[in-house]
């Protein structure tokens, strides 16, 4: 589980910015939005947020630091892969100050096997300057991996197998990918654990009715109570709809390197992304001529976005995984009132139920309206970008604002006490 994020020269944050998910004591007698995960060595358990908002005018910097998880989650994944140089594809420094360039660095602190893991990356486009990997356990800190350079130290250098892979490995591959790939035993637990706790939600393109998600055709095929919960909720975000199915197609015939495929009906396993060439999503709507199917592209931009984001609002709502996921404008074609919905029951999950965590951009203002105490977001929940003269973003908690809880939140961010609002007019 995620719990920070942290960066410096990315984007447009030239200077460092952290996102928390530690619960803080503002609101300590409620268990709303928290859960509790037990650290080994620690008596007392590690009181997590569930999700977290960030808000911010437009170009401020909001999908940047979903970016930056990103980023780094891709580091991680793709810095071994042969002909591909991970660090050019995602160096991204700061452009607008006297002197551009220097290292990016980017980090995370996560949860792991019940140990507390911190990982940071310092990279300019050709090599990877430093790496550090540290278990935070209650008493000690571990150095798993110290690297300056092409120089490595710290205890994974005790194992055979990750000590022969540092003699000579390029200059743009981290230790900590090489390790999981060369020493599984050792270093995949972590590596995935990472990346685990930075999952980009890629949102599908609402408005080409062409490109059905494959993804959640999948699902459906695959497990009958995901797809059970998908046409139950998706009843209520979609007046008139009174089910939804994937179903059998003709195959189309499709070209193949200059060549024509026949369809194929008779392949319906659903394993492959090719084979759900055969699948598509029907949508039943009630009339006066009882239920009538519908195509995906017969569906409006709300109902689209929606469906996309299905798959993971099951995962939040049911699964006992701990990954973290990141999603750009989760409120985009949403009426408010799913918005609130589907963040209130994120939110309203028992503190003891391990699950995802979730953290969103948005504009939707609804999530904060009322008193700080209880609003649907709480005020560690929210977070604020904004730029100042040099184009420079920062990243604040709403909780550095000292207020009381009673205080409406939405009423006070649009009056501008917090700042992260566009100036409009002259």
């Amino acid at each position: 589980m995620l719990i920070e994020l942290f960066g410096k020269n990315f984007g447009c944050f030239r200077d460092e910015f952290r996102l928390s998910m530690l619960a803080t004591d503002i609101d300590r007698d409620s268990e709303r939005g928290v859960v509790n995960v037990k650290v080994e060595g620690d008596p007392e358990p590690l009181r997590l947020l569930r999700c977290a908002a960030i808000y911010g005018a437009n170009a401020s910097g909001k999908t940047t630091v979903l970016e930056a998880a990103a980023s780094l989650r891709h580091l991680i994944g793709e810095s071994t892969i042969v002909g591909l140089k991970a660090t050019e594809h995602y160096y991204r420094p700061f452009a607008l100050g006297d002197i551009r360039g220097g290292p990016v660095e980017l980090g995370a602190r996560v949860l792991i096997g019940g140990h507390v893991y911190e990982y940071r990356v310092t990279y300019e486009k050709e090599r990877i300057r430093s790496e550090r990997l540290v278990c935070l356990d209650s008493n000690n800190e571990d150095v798993l991996i110290d690297r300056v350079d092409q120089k490595v130290r710290g205890l994974w250098m005790d194992d055979d197998r990750v000590r022969l892979i540092t003699e000579d490995f390029r200059p743009h591959s981290l230790v900590l990918s090489l390790a999981s790939q060369f020493s599984p035993t050792l270093a995949e637990p972590v590596s995935l654990g990472l990346t685990n706790s930075l999952i980009w939600w890629a949102n599908a393109d609402i408005h080409d009715d062409t490109i059905q998600p494959v993804f959640v055709i999948q699902q459906m095929v695959r497990d009958n109570e995901y797809a059970t919960w998908t046409a139950k909720h998706l009843r209520r975000a979609d007046v008139g709809t009174l089910d939804v199915r994937a179903q059998l197609a003709p195959r189309t015939p499709y070209s193949l390197g200059g060549y024509l495929v026949p369809a194929d009906p008779q392949k319906t396993t659903g394993s492959s992304p090719d084979d759900l060439l055969n699948y598509e999503l029907s949508f039943y709507h009630k009339s006066v001529e009882g239920a009538i199917p519908l195509t995906y592209a017969d569906e409006s931009a709300g109902t689209r976005h929606w469906l996309n984001l299905a798959p993971m609002l099951y995962e939040l709502e049911q699964s006992n995984s701990e990954w973290a996921f990141f999603v750009d404008e989760l409120d985009g074609s949403l009426h408010p009132t799913l918005l609130c919905e589907a963040v209130r029951r994120i939110n309203a999950r028992p503190a003891d139920s391990i699950g995802p965590q979730v953290i969103f951009t948005a504009h939707e203002t609804a999530l904060i309206d009322g008193e700080a105490q209880s609003a649907i977001l709480r005020r560690d929940q929210v977070y604020l970008t904004e730029k100042d003269e040099t184009g420079a973003a920062t990243l604040k908690s709403l909780v550095e604002f000292k207020e009381r809880q009673v205080s409406n939140m939405r009423k006070r961010y649009l009056a501008g006490r917090y700042g992260a609002i566009p100036i409009v007019g002259d």
